[in-house]
């Protein structure tokens, strides 16, 4: 027999992953499918399983919740809008401040990479510095050399500081932060895939731990971004 219900508090593949493989350990149940953006819930079971079970099972899992009725479409976006809100909010002002330095210096595309690029790699290692314990600890669940080294975990956030800083500033070499880019976040963002694919939720550690945002494709599509910036500007260096 199916049973569909709808579970709510889900935030991220990790925790879809970890509550199929809960229900499917259930003895009944001979298969399970779960929709991560609505919460549908369909179980294929051999006998019917009653909803207080259902819901204290949930439960135990972390911090979701069961339920009959499907959250309306709003309530899904807002609920997308606020786990991810602290990084929509990090990036408008990385995109304002490119802005503002570009008006003032003149318009300039490779330019204004550097500028988006320094700031970005600035606010996110002043994050992780300020909670640099924390962000360690939470990078080493996930990041591949981070898991190997603990002191690379720990460097991290100085490497960003350099990165920034060498970006906004024109220093140093920008062809060694370029490489520096394109290496550091090539394994954090490897990290990241496999962590998907696994079944316990993981935190992302891009702001230092501060906010309870979940590792997603997200976090992919940033990392992706600045090695796609930092690719591009050597290739028009090379083509200069």
């Amino acid at each position: 027999m199916t049973q569909q219900f709808y579970i709510r508090g889900m935030h991220c593949d990790g925790c879809c992953n970890l509550l199929t493989r809960m229900l499917k350990e259930m003895p009944g149940v001979i298969s399970a499918h779960i929709d991560l953006t609505s919460g549908k819930t369909a179980l294929e079971t051999s006998q019917e399983i009653s909803h207080e079970i259902l819901a204290k099972k949930i439960s135990q899992a972390g911090h979701y919740s069961f339920a009959l009725t499907e959250l309306s479409s709003w309530s899904i976006l807002k609920k997308q809008l606020i786990a991810f809100a602290p990084l929509i909010i990090v990036f408008a002002i990385i995109l304002v401040w490119t802005v503002i330095r570009q008006s003032i210096v003149g318009y300039e595309f490779h330019s204004a990479m550097l500028d988006f690029m320094g700031a970005f790699f600035l606010i996110f290692g002043g994050l992780k510095v300020i909670n640099w314990k924390n962000f360690a600890e939470s990078y080493r669940l996930y990041d591949p050399l981070a898991k190997i080294n603990k002191l690379y975990a720990y460097a991290y956030p100085a490497i960003e500081i350099y990165l920034g800083i060498s970006y906004t500033f024109r220093l140093f070499s920008l062809t060694i932060a370029d490489f520096l880019t394109v290496i550091i976040l090539g394994i954090a963002t490897i990290g990241i895939i496999n962590a998907l694919d696994e079944e316990t939720p993981v935190k992302c550690a891009c702001l230092g731990g501060f906010f309870n945002i979940p590792i997603s494709l997200i976090t992919v599509f940033e990392n992706m971004l600045m090695i796609v910036m930092a690719v591009s500007m050597q290739f028009a260096v090379w083509h200069i």
